[in-house]
């Protein structure tokens, strides 16, 4: 199951908001594994990996703000799918600012305080509408 072989459902021009709607789950949850696949064979090669596998384990039974999120977390540090996102979207200065409000702002104050999941979702959402 890869991204690619996936869908989105949404009119929505966004690529952010299209991949996280919930009519989209399949999609998101097709790029969740996608990314932690590419985590793996890039920093991990053949070795496991026991917090990649929590975390995919996790991601199977999640609500979708905490699959979100996780997205989010991914989206970070996985330069593939920054690139599949940079190609699926038109406007690619948008999407330059908002990964890095998201590296420099975010992602650093979710995990420098107790942010709750929701709320962060919520600040990557509104960080990517005015990028």
């Amino acid at each position: 199951m890869t991204c690619a072989t996936h869908t989105m459902q949404s009119q929505n021009t966004d690529i952010i908001d299209r991949i996280i709607a919930p009519i989209n789950d399949k999609y998101l949850d097709a790029c969740i594994e996608e990314s932690l696949a590419f985590l793996k064979d890039e920093f991990f090669r053949d070795e496991a990996c026991e917090a990649l596998e929590k975390l995919r384990s996790y991601t199977r039974v999640a609500v979708h703000a905490h699959k979100v999120g996780i997205f989010f977390l991914l989206l970070n540090i996985d330069r593939t799918l920054k690139a599949k996102l940079m190609k699926l979207d038109q406007d690619n200065a948008k999407l330059a600012r908002f990964f890095l409000d998201l590296r420099q702002e975010y992602v650093t104050v979710f995990f420098c305080s107790s942010q709750p999941v929701p709320e962060f979702v919520v600040k990557c959402k509104q960080g990517y509408l005015i990028a």
